[in-house]
């Protein structure tokens, strides 16, 4: 379930990217619009996630992806109804963006406290697979939706997706935990050299990651 809500929460971005030539013909989503709609999604997300990995660890993982859901569902099913025009999609994109930055802690939370850990290498690995997951539900709505009953109903599946996500994850995390959380003092100081750590790997997997989103955010539209 930290999976299927993980890509829920992304698929926001790739679905409109892939189904972007049909959109543009309703709303008239230029491709500079499209940027700025793919900008406002992750931006947000960047934004909300430092407050929203802090509410994740207060209110644990199960309610974060219900909520992660939720966010997703509606978002999607909004821009499905709503949409008329490129500031409405943003602003629905910003509230996809609350969804994204929630759905990636508690997918991690949850893997980190229900996994043993000699086995956090390769669930974190299915975990991340929720980004290539989502891309090809995008594309696949193309032919299957977009070009039948139209790119709203896509939409639509999607928050259907998202709600059937939500009603997957157990409302207790009691019966899941193995990794219980282990207290340490508060106000303990991180060692300089892991702090170094954590801004490479923050560089690294940011660079990754935007190179990742371009391509699959504008690779239909330059086709």
């Amino acid at each position: 379930m930290a999976v299927a809500t993980d890509t829920m929460s992304v698929l926001p971005g790739f679905m409109t990217a892939g189904m972007a030539v049909q959109i543009r013909d309703d709303i008239g989503l230029s491709l500079s619009s499209l940027g700025i709609s793919i900008g406002v999604f992750f931006g947000a997300a960047a934004v909300a996630s430092a407050p929203a990995g802090r509410l994740v660890e207060r209110f644990g993982w199960a309610y974060s992806l219900r909520a992660a859901a939720v966010l997703a569902g509606t978002s999607m099913v909004g821009v499905a109804v709503l949409v008329h025009s490129t500031p409405t999609l943003n602003v629905l994109f910003a509230l996809a963006g609350l969804a994204l930055a929630t759905a990636h802690p508690a997918a991690n939370l949850a893997v980190a406290r229900c996994v043993p850990q000699q086995r956090h290498g390769f669930w974190f690995g299915v975990k991340h697979s929720a980004v290539p997951i989502s891309t090809l539900l995008g594309g696949l709505a193309v032919p299957a939706v977009a070009l039948t009953v139209g790119w709203r109903w896509a939409f639509i599946g999607g928050g259907a997706l998202a709600i059937a996500a939500m009603a997957a994850v157990p409302r207790s995390e009691a019966a899941y935990t193995v990794n219980p959380v282990v207290p340490t003092r508060r106000g303990a100081a991180v060692q300089t050299s892991e702090r170094r750590l954590l801004v490479v790997l923050a560089v690294a997997v940011g660079l990754s990651i935007a190179g990742i989103d371009a391509l699959a955010s504008f690779i239909v539209s330059y086709s």
